[in-house]
């Protein structure tokens, strides 16, 4: 479950004689050898995990449980389990090529990491409009959007809110 910058993390583990258990969570980057443990000696089944605290790409996580605090260290089990990959995105998106010609507004979204799932513009920060992208489909990384305003605002400044996916939000002030 994604909620701002925290991923909810759930996994599930029993013990055939009902022993307590432990968690140890690490986490790595696909493409890195090394784990890093995030979460130690863990006695519940789910965590929150900043994602702001690691670079945007794709991660797994491994959780190694053992029933050591209910049995001697020579008769304790453990056993572990890697989660399937995911992606972490927190990088804003960014506008560029913003350009006024008579009522007409030309712009290019982009987002490093992840798909651009919509975009709105207002022109006084309350009502927001959705504006579509050239071929009408938010479904790649890079859009270019070209709209026409009916009315023109007196201040000449256009708010524009992009959001991705992974509902990263940025609100770009652009004057003409």
């Amino acid at each position: 479950l994604r909620n701002s910058n925290y991923l909810t993390v759930r996994w599930e583990a029993r013990d055939l004689n009902k022993d307590k258990l432990k968690y140890d969570i690490y986490i790595k980057k696909i493409d890195s050898p090394t784990w890093i443990l995030i979460k130690e000696d863990n006695t519940e089944t789910k965590m929150e995990l900043d994602t702001q605290l690691y670079q945007d790409g794709k991660y797994v996580l491994r959780v190694a449980v053992d029933d050591t605090l209910g049995n001697p260290p020579a008769l304790a089990k453990s056993a572990e389990m890697v989660s399937s990959p995911f992606l972490i995105d927190s990088t804003a998106q960014g506008v560029s090529g913003f350009t006024v010609t008579g009522n007409r507004i030309v712009f290019t979204v982009e987002d490093k990491t992840s798909i651009i799932a919509r975009v709105s513009y207002s022109c006084d920060g309350k009502l927001w409009y959705p504006v579509f992208p050239v071929d009408m489909l938010n479904d790649s990384k890079a859009e270019n959007f070209d709209f026409t305003l009916n009315n023109l605002p007196a201040k000449k400044f256009i708010f524009l809110k992009v959001v991705d996916e992974f509902d990263n939000c940025k609100v770009f002030q652009e004057e003409f």
